[in-house]
């Protein structure tokens, strides 16, 4: 029983990282949107305690999947109006992410997707530099 309970738990923390549109939320955030506290969630997340039954509603109502929560299978996304819509918004925020458009091409972008543009761009070139530091100290050993 206790592997079942921990199991869910897991499930709940991967339901937490993508609640936000694919994003990542804290358990406070998360437990503050599902009127929990997030003494609870973390107490779910680690195998602590049984996910609530009044949890696993609120989170279908929201397109979650229950089932998927307590077994595994099936999709993450409930089979509802509020599943099909959180599957889209997160398929739609990877398709920004995941867009290379030219640099110089910011030309009828909102701020936001401005910042999402200048971060990625931030975290491609840090990339970069990294592995050419890397690179450089190796060919000087």
């Amino acid at each position: 029983m206790d592997n079942l309970i921990r199991d869910a738990g897991n499930r709940l923390r991967e339901v937490r990282h993508i609640f936000n549109e694919g994003d990542k939320l804290s358990a406070k955030q998360f437990a503050y949107l599902l009127d929990e506290t997030q003494d609870r969630i973390l107490n779910y997340e680690n195998g602590r305690a049984a996910i609530s039954l009044q949890l696993l509603v609120n989170l279908y109502h929201r397109g979650v999947n229950p089932v998927y929560i307590l077994t595994g299978e099936g999709d993450i996304f409930a089979e509802n109006d509020a599943g099909k819509a959180m599957k889209a918004k997160i398929k739609m925020a990877n398709n920004r992410l995941t867009a290379v458009v030219p640099i110089d091409n910011f030309e009828g972008l909102s701020i936001g997707e401005m910042l999402i543009r200048a971060e990625q761009y931030s975290a491609a070139a840090g990339d970069i530099l990294k592995i050419l530091k890397e690179k450089s100290a190796e060919s000087k050993d």
